[in-house]
């Protein structure tokens, strides 16, 4: 029975840690011999906690194996997992994530296994300066050998690998991250939350889900909030999640005025009745792989403006399933935004055509059996 190592940087909860572990749950124990490593998580999603007793058996641990560059603990996760590699002798070694993934291909040309690289985002630019930026591309160009099959979110993102040269199209396998939606909805709990906020019936509410990290922009969306409000009295603005910038956020809604009329909202389990709240949500990443509450906002028939970046014009055609704006201006987001709230037809127009890019979306389902059929291929 050939052995499947599917490793990840850390189980928080997110869109790539519930894609792993339900992969890890659906690879038949008949016809592989499954592992899940990982590393420190904080925060884990319900899903780790679901699998039966047989699968946890399974999982590995690496507490060294962290987030943040630290050459201390990087070091001593590689040897962690050259150790674990070493015992278990996997035929596949399914990376995912890029911190995991370096230290993964540091030891890839003394490993056997055939390696799958799923980076599950965009890791191009948005995170650091441009000169810290060439660093990914020039480790992928160098260590691009020695992977089998790179996988992408996007049609963008394979695209993106071509451009920079650090791999052929031949070698990149397309599997969108796939998302079970009818689970999501079903989270609903029916709260009406205008009501529940106190939101009049004559005021407009736009909305944003996302980490309160720097990646995610929310400090964009808090600008262009500004903006709105001086044109439009009647709008209000919620942010629902939680992260380390969010004493710096509601400042800055303070200092601009608006903190009476932004609401943060922290963390919240169940989203689905925040979307059938907003007029309007806007997804304002300086990167994402895809956007996965770009498919949530499309189900709950919400109309959307997002930066057009990494993945999200695959989702996101301007004009057709929402609009798009160039990443960190602000100034552009809210003419965006004051688009929509002025122009129901367009609004209407737009979550009529995102319904259908979200049906020619696959199901997580199926991402999983492509991921899946990818390993019986490379085996071969």
């Amino acid at each position: 029975m050939k052995k499947v190592g599917i490793f990840i940087t850390r189980l928080d909860k997110g869109g790539s840690s519930d894609f792993v572990l339900e992969l890890f749950k659906k690879v038949s124990g008949e016809e592989f011999e499954k592992f899940l490593i990982y590393g420190k998580t904080k925060d884990p999603g319900e899903k780790l906690f679901r699998l039966d007793k047989d699968a946890r058996e399974n999982l590995i641990s690496v507490p060294f194996l962290r987030r943040k560059i630290n050459p201390f603990w990087d070091l001593a996760a590689l040897f962690s997992l050259a150790k674990i590699i070493r015992r278990y002798r996997f035929d596949i070694i399914h990376v995912n994530t890029s911190k995991v993934s370096f230290l993964i291909m540091l030891l890839a040309p003394f490993l056997r296994a055939k390696i799958i690289y799923s980076p599950h985002g965009h890791i191009f630019y948005g995170y650091f300066s441009s000169f810290l930026s060439k660093l990914p591309v020039l480790y992928l160009r160098l260590f691009a050998s020695f992977i089998d099959r790179i996988v992408t979110l996007t049609e963008e993102g394979k695209k993106e690998f071509i451009r920079r040269r650090i791999a052929k199209a031949e070698k990149i396998t397309v599997i969108p991250c796939g998302i079970n939606l009818s689970e999501f909805s079903k989270r609903s709990r029916g709260i009406n939350w205008r009501k529940e906020l106190q939101i009049q019936d004559n005021e407009r509410v736009i909305g944003t889900i996302a980490r309160l990290e720097p990646i995610k922009g929310v400090g964009d969306f808090i600008r262009a909030a500004a903006e709105v409000k001086k044109k439009r009295p009647n709008a209000k603005f919620v942010i629902v999640g939680e992260g380390s910038q969010k004493d710096y956020l509601s400042y800055l809604a303070k200092n601009l005025g608006i903190e009476k009329d932004i609401l943060f909202l922290g963390k919240q389990e169940n989203t689905y009745d925040f979307y059938k709240m907003f007029d309007v949500f806007v997804l304002s990443s300086l990167n994402e792989g895809l956007g996965r509450v770009i498919l949530e906002a499309f189900f709950a028939e919400c109309a959307v403006v997002a930066s057009a970046v990494g993945g999200v014009p695959d989702l996101v055609r301007d004009g057709q399933s929402g609009l798009l704006y160039p990443a960190h201006n602000f100034s552009k987001l809210a003419d965006k935004i004051i688009a929509l709230l002025d122009n129901e037809r367009l609004r209407l127009k737009l979550i009529e055509g995102a319904k259908g890019v979200f049906a020619r979306f696959p199901a997580e389902e199926e991402a999983i059996a492509q991921t899946i059929s990818l390993y019986r291929q490379i085996v071969k």
